[in-house]
């Protein structure tokens, strides 16, 4: 039998939700030319925030027009919320809240960077290249 929550419950635990993960982020400023990330076997690239995060969609535009794979994480989810937040105690132990987005870049975490602070990171590693087929 699944326990399922009173009306009042999830509607109160969505709230909490809503004002834990989305402090500090606007409403959308730059249009996404593309919602879907890029494929890759092995990404390095994490990035964590909300589809109505408007720096988060600046972000992933960015991202897209360079080609550069990357996994989204929508933080709108509580099991992605709590990874983001594990991420973020591992930076700012301690820390109570933050601006999107929180981003994984390999073994690095960067914690409401601006893009100009992230860029240099993207100009120092080529993108990884799919595998050509023989023939």
């Amino acid at each position: 039998m699944a326990l399922q929550l009173s009306l009042p419950l999830r509607t109160l635990a969505a709230a909490l939700a809503a004002i834990t993960l989305t402090l500090g982020c606007g409403a959308p400023d730059v249009a996404d030319s593309e919602s879907s990330t890029q494929p890759s076997a092995a990404p390095t690239i994490h990035l964590y925030g909300r589809d109505t995060c408007g720096i988060c969609v600046g972000f992933r535009s960015r991202l897209n027009k360079r080609g550069r794979a990357y996994v989204w994480h929508d933080v709108g989810s509580q099991s992605e919320g709590q990874a983001m937040w594990a991420l973020v105690q591992r930076a700012r132990p301690g820390s109570q809240g933050v601006r999107f987005p929180v981003i994984q870049y390999g073994k690095e975490i960067l914690v409401s960077p601006t893009w100009e602070e992230f860029q240099p990171r993207l100009d120092a590693e080529p993108p990884a290249r799919p595998a050509r087929g023989g023939g």
